[in-house]
């Protein structure tokens, strides 16, 4: 009896006990919008998930809806580091010691703070992300810190432009206040910009000595942007990283668990890895999605039960093509490999391309060899300046996705590949050959997986089919 007792109270115990904190979905907006791909630095990545935080690159896309369904995924949107903001965003000429500005970057991170906003999405923002959401909201900036602020402490190296580290303190009352304490704090900034008029409906809530505003709250609105750098690990500013835990508390964001993005289908692109400094995907890759009626997130290299959690609001997976001698082959097949694992264990649609349809055939037991040398068919033309031209016939296998979206017998496609799969996976199907053999195109026997050697997102601009093989791929 005593020990069924005990028992008891063990298990009233454990279902008593507060449930385990679970890391707010943070989206990262892309930082760089007029690039071949879309990526963020790493640290903001490595900063968040040390905190316990699930992250995704936002890239970037054109239509509010894709936007908006991307954003659903999330329960807090950050906004990173960068160039300077266009003044007319905020009313101004531009001062003769303006710095490189993104008029793209402005357009795209505008519009997403209009679907966050739209639906009271929490924001975070960090040096350029704080004067986005200042200007945004109504605020106008300092153009130029040292020529325009008496007495300025240097915000960054006058002659390098690298970050420095200086005082600032948290104001009195201020969320951050909360979190960092009423003491002075070593701040790492790398700024030459900071807040001037103080938007409507925010507050200080940090200064530098100097005056110059720190970092900024909403008042109302769920949203918090630091002028310095938290994510930077140098030893300076580790208490900083109370920052990244405390986030739902900065921004008054509250952790979901099982979002589902609503609106467009989201589809998850894998990391291409490319860099050890940046989480990436091809950007062409992203707008193709788009014209096929898909959002689309970029998923980092997480555990797997992160990437589980952002697979739970997905509904298809990708797997995009290489990016030759910048990426980590080994680590980036290791981690698709896992992206490839979960996905089918969700029965989500997996696409492959290019680099993607080798992972994917290896990964179900197939394998893989270097482009047949003396074929008549160049897979990858290294003498083509313009990707788009790197074209050659394939046929394709009557009943194929491949035939019912571009037809039977011969077509054109664009390949750029030095390897190809060899020895297709045991249940797949070739569905399209070169002439000289090379698989094409191929499709799971039962489970809905797809994919092409070739880029149907290079393809679309002159045959608008093959935005149909992405619909085909990524759709039950």
């Amino acid at each position: 009896m005593k020990k069924c007792r005990t028992l008891v109270a063990v298990v009233l115990a454990a279902l008593m006990a507060p449930a385990a904190e679970v890391g707010l979905k943070v989206a990262v907006v892309d930082s760089c919008p007029t690039n071949d791909l879309t990526a963020v630095g790493r640290g903001y990545f490595n900063a968040l998930t040390a905190a316990g935080h699930v992250p995704f690159l936002l890239p970037r896309m054109e239509s509010p809806a894709a936007i908006s369904a991307a954003l659903s995924m999330c329960d807090l949107v950050l906004f990173p580091g960068g160039e300077d903001v266009e003044p007319a965003r905020y009313g101004e000429t531009p001062s003769p010691r303006l710095g490189r500005v993104n008029k793209a970057r402005d357009q795209f991170e505008y519009a997403v703070l209009d679907a966050a906003v739209k639906v009271r999405k929490p924001i975070f923002g960090i040096c350029r992300g704080c004067q986005v959401m200042n200007t945004y909201f109504g605020g106008t900036l300092v153009q130029d810190i040292s020529s325009e602020v008496p007495k300025a402490l240097d915000h960054r190296d006058p002659r390098t432009r690298r970050p420095l580290v200086h005082e600032a303190k948290a104001e009195a009352g201020s969320r951050l206040a909360k979190v960092l304490g009423g003491a002075p704090f070593a701040s790492v900034s790398s700024h030459h910009q900071s807040v001037e008029k103080l938007a409507p409906g925010f507050r200080v809530a940090a200064r530098a000595a100097d005056g110059v505003v720190e970092a900024i709250e909403g008042i109302e609105y769920p949203a918090c942007g630091v002028q310095f750098h938290p994510e930077r690990g140098r030893k300076e500013v580790r208490p900083l990283t109370a920052i990244f835990r405390n986030l739902g508390e900065l921004t008054r964001a509250k952790a979901s668990v099982d979002a589902v993005a609503t609106g467009l289908p989201v589809v998850a692109i894998a990391d291409y890895c490319s860099y050890l400094t940046n989480v990436c995907a091809k950007a062409n890759l992203v707008e193709a999605q788009e014209k096929a009626g898909f959002a689309s997130i970029v998923v980092p290299e997480l555990k797997d039960a992160d990437v589980d959690r952002l697979l739970a609001g997905a509904s298809a997976v990708m797997i995009g093509g290489g990016i030759g001698k910048r990426q980590d082959y080994e680590r980036r097949c290791a981690f698709e490999d896992r992206v490839i694992a979960l996905g089918i264990r969700r029965a989500l649609p997996i696409a492959g391309i290019c680099h993607g349809s080798q992972v994917i055939n290896r990964y179900l037991g197939g394998t893989l060899a270097l482009t047949p040398k003396g074929s008549p068919i160049t897979h990858r033309n290294t003498s083509v300046t313009n990707i788009n031209e790197n074209l050659h016939k394939t046929i394709n296998a009557p009943g194929s996705l491949m035939a019912r979206v571009m037809g039977e017998g011969e077509v054109v496609v664009n390949s750029s590949h030095s390897r190809c799969s060899e020895k297709p996976a045991p249940h797949v199907r070739v569905t399209s050959r070169a002439s000289d053999g090379v698989i094409e195109a191929f499709e799971h026997e039962s489970l809905p997986i797809k994919a092409f050697q070739f880029h149907p997102e290079r393809l679309w601009k002159t045959d608008p089919r093959a935005l149909g093989l992405l619909k085909g791929a990524l759709t039950k």
